[in-house]
């Protein structure tokens, strides 16, 4: 399985087991090698994880704003740019003091390392492909904050329904 195989497993892994409304790329294109380094080269902090979860449960901040697993360019610069631009979205992140290319690689990290964390557990998830772009901080980061990160994903998809039962979830742009 090649490395976009793995990813598009990854957004599958994170969003509906253990994870979260990423802006993750959910597509199959390839990462360019310089991306695949600056996934591999940022790490975890557990103050990213405190902003981002209150930034998803922020009544303020529409539910589809920190859902953006629809982002299409090409690299992670401009994948944080198509993010920020969504009407709405750069005074969200502003608010919880984060930038949106924090958020691209903070999102797309916890989804690649919970992958490498559920590989490691099951056998048949570990084939001779690529190895994933994450460091073992970050998968280790991943296992220590399990719990958050579920209930994080258990607060995005509570938020989600609410949105949509109040019609709110039409965010504009």
């Amino acid at each position: 399985m090649r490395f976009n195989q793995h990813l598009a497993a990854v957004i599958l892994v994170a969003t509906f087991a253990a994870g979260f409304n990423s802006p993750a790329r959910a597509d199959a294109e390839e990462y360019s090698p310089a991306d695949l380094a600056t996934i591999k080269s940022y790490t975890l902090t557990t103050d990213f994880l405190e902003k981002w979860t209150a930034m998803n449960q922020d009544p303020n901040v529409l539910a589809c704003h920190v859902d953006a697993l629809t982002l299409r360019a090409e690299t992670i610069d401009d994948r944080a740019k198509e993010y920020e631009a969504r009407p709405g979205v750069h005074a969200a992140l502003a608010a919880h003091g984060l930038t949106a290319r924090d958020v691209v690689l903070g999102t797309t990290n916890i989804a690649v390392a919970g992958l490498q964390a559920l590989r490691e557990k099951r056998s048949w998830l570990d084939d001779d492909s690529a190895p994933l772009p994450v460091s073992a901080a970050n998968v280790q980061f991943y296992r220590e904050h399990d719990a958050e990160l579920r209930q994080l994903n258990e607060i995005s998809r509570q938020r989600s329904r609410e949105d949509r039962r109040k019609k709110k979830a039409r965010c504009p742009g």
